[in-house]
């Protein structure tokens, strides 16, 4: 099998299999349903290029946060590791 190609679909954990051990503040709660709501809204848009302004605008509007490794090792998800 050729793993060069780029994968054709988008799978995602549902809120509650999160690995997430702390509260968002109310200004970040905001931001996320605003970037959550304009990815739905891309996704839905039946013109692709109109798609792809959208999500690049949202990205764009994104702050930039370091990251970390989340120490948890297994949740409840479906998903499976390749």
């Amino acid at each position: 099998m050729c793993h060069d190609a780029p994968l054709q679909q988008l799978e995602l954990l549902v809120p509650w299999e999160l690995p997430l051990e702390t509260q968002l503040s109310q200004s970040n709660q905001i931001k996320l349903t605003k970037a959550l709501t304009e990815l739905l809204t891309a996704l839905a848009e039946s013109d692709v290029e109109q798609g792809i302004v959208t999500l690049q605008n949202t990205i764009a509007e994104l702050e930039i946060y370091d990251t970390f490794t989340a120490q948890v090792t297994s949740t409840n998800t479906t998903l499976k590791y390749w």
